[in-house]
């Protein structure tokens, strides 16, 4: 778990929230006032809601465009328990809150530089999970890995704008 997460005001704008995550080499940044977790914005979450939508981010809030519900664990909580809430969930990290403040944030990086053979048990899941999964290859056709928009796998990746993208990111850049 990182004990100090990046962490911005709602009120920065969405251009101060990116140098912020590129300065500190992250993928997202929580949305704080005082402890209190108000939401969290991701890469994702700019690509899609400012670039794809054609916002400026000079000029837009970051409260704008957040996700406010966030999914989050307690400090407490098996590792394990935490992993399977962020396969459930589909998500690569969770703010910890401990009685409504904000402590720290667990990645699913962090989990595996601690505990390497957790990313084993998740393979071994997805292979339980998808057993009829397509193969990453289908002729020429590259079909199956990470959309480069919001970063989840799918194996059903369109080429489309000159990115693979998944079928939901691909319905929102037809909007």
């Amino acid at each position: 778990m990182t004990r100090k997460p990046i962490t911005i005001s709602p009120d920065a704008t969405v251009y101060d929230a990116v140098k912020k995550m590129v300065r500190n080499r992250v993928g997202s940044v929580l949305v704080v006032e005082g402890k209190k977790l108000l939401g969290i914005l991701t890469y994702g979450d700019v690509m899609k809601r400012i670039i794809l939508a054609g916002k400026s981010p000079k000029r837009t809030k970051v409260s704008k465009v957040m996700t406010k519900r966030c999914i989050c664990v307690e400090p407490w909580d098996d590792l394990y328990d935490v992993v399977r809430v962020m396969y459930e969930k589909d998500v690569k990290r969770l703010p910890v809150v401990e009685d409504g403040k904000l402590v720290g944030l667990v990645t699913i990086k962090d989990i595996i530089r601690v505990e390497p053979h957790v990313l084993d048990v998740l393979i071994e899941k997805i292979r339980v999970r998808e057993p009829e999964r397509k193969p990453l290859f289908r002729g020429h056709e590259y079909n199956a890995g990470v959309c480069e928009i919001c970063g989840n796998y799918s194996d059903k990746l369109e080429f489309k704008g000159g990115m693979w993208v998944c079928p939901k990111c691909s319905e929102e850049m037809e909007k």
